[in-house]
């Protein structure tokens, strides 16, 4: 203790210090370097939080942007099967139509066909009889003139069995 009285240093307001130091150091712990440890690691913890929460935000919008290309080229590929089935859809229809139209083009030159056979077959008819009627008249006329009343009906006979039989 010599040493430290020589050195001019006064052991009383020493130990006073080191007990007042010893205080501030308590005090400065309690009530700022807590808090403000306390208040960092905080931040800390903000700034951890914000950092993890981006990295979360950047992973989630690179996730949605994946999905939304994804959902782009499905809409893309459902829209061209969509299209192409129109299409065979339309060429098929298309197809149906005009097979359609052939068979009712056939039917109706079918049908033409029948009924120019029949008016024609009525025509030949018609004139036949009406060619019957006029030989039948001539022959009348001229074997009213030549033949007797009994060669008249036989003639008239065997004529009206001919035309009868064509």
């Amino acid at each position: 203790m010599e040493l430290i009285a020589k050195l001019g240093i006064d052991a009383k307001i020493l130990i006073a210090q080191v007990i007042n130091f010893l205080i501030l150091l308590f005090v400065l712990k309690k009530f700022v370097y807590g808090p403000v440890i306390a208040k960092l690691e905080q931040r800390r913890g903000m700034i951890a939080k914000a950092t993890h929460d981006a990295k979360k935000s950047e992973e989630l919008l690179k996730e949605i942007e994946q999905t939304r290309l994804e959902m782009i080229q499905q809409t893309k590929k459902v829209t061209l099967e969509m299209m192409e089935q129109a299409a065979k859809s339309a060429e098929e229809t298309k197809a149906s139509i005009v097979e359609s139209a052939r068979q009712e083009a056939q039917q109706i030159a079918e049908q033409s066909k029948l009924q120019l056979a029949r008016e024609k077959e009525k025509m030949l008819k018609e004139a036949g009889e009406e060619l019957g009627r006029l030989v039948v008249t001539a022959t009348e006329k001229i074997i009213e003139r030549e033949f007797s009343p009994e060669d008249q009906k036989r003639l008239m006979a065997n004529a009206t069995a001919q035309f009868s039989k064509k």
